[in-house]
Order: C-alpha cells, then structure tokens, then sequence
C-alpha cells in the first residue's frame, strides 16, 4: 500500500496523517468536523482533505459556528 501511494503523481496534494489505525480513526474524526475529504485525481484515494468554508452562525446561537472558528487553528 506504501508503495502505491509513494507511485500517485498527486502525493503533494495528499493530506498527512498519522499511520496507525487508532490514531488515523481519531484525527479524521477531528478532522471532518472542519474539512471535507477529496478524491485524489492521480490514485483514486480519499487522501486530501480540504478546509469547509466557515458557516454564519444563526443569530443567538454560536453553537452553529464552527467549532474552531474562534481559535483559529486547525485540529
């Protein structure tokens, strides 16, 4: 599997994540919160993750906002 990705002509574009399984599970769950996920054009893969514009809160309710908007950092 190392090898296909290493062969995709896109592996710049592919989003670094962690290698094990637990940890991999744990940081798309993060991740999916604030990005959506892009088929790579060059292998085929999910494997670019890219950041979901920020959503308007509804007047009176922040929880709709993303929740990282304020901190402004990416998780």
């Amino acid at each position: 599997m190392a090898d296909e990705i290493a062969a995709c002509p896109n592996r710049r574009r592919h989003t670094r994540c962690p290698e094990g399984y637990l940890a991999w599970h744990e940081w798309a769950e993060r991740k999916a919160r604030t990005h959506a996920q892009e088929r790579c054009e060059g292998c085929g893969r999910w494997a670019i993750w890219r950041r979901r514009p920020l959503t308007a809160p509804v007047e009176g309710n922040a929880a709709d906002a993303r929740p990282d908007a304020a901190e402004g950092h990416d998780p």
